[in-house]
């Protein structure tokens, strides 16, 4: 289970701007691949994410932020 007392904070403040805030669990976040969905299992001096299965290669980090937008616009028309 993910700490979310961490992120308590944020969406009061955040939201008292006028923005939205939405909590993402970063599970697999880093794991799962963007582009087609597999899952890459890596340890975590691994710091690029190649898919044996689509072929996508990129930074780990960018993996998975592209994930966690992807979480955070299910539903809407926005898509990494």
């Amino acid at each position: 289970m993910w700490k979310s007392y961490k992120f308590r904070l944020y969406p009061t403040k955040e939201q008292g701007a006028g923005k939205y805030v939405e909590l993402v669990n970063p599970y697999n976040t880093s794991q799962e691949c963007s582009g087609c969905g597999n899952i890459v299992r890596k340890g975590l001096s691994v710091r690029v994410h190649k898919c044996p299965e689509c072929g996508i290669e990129l930074d780990k980090d960018d993996n998975a932020a592209i994930n966690i937008l992807n979480i955070c616009t299910v539903g809407t028309t926005e898509r990494a």
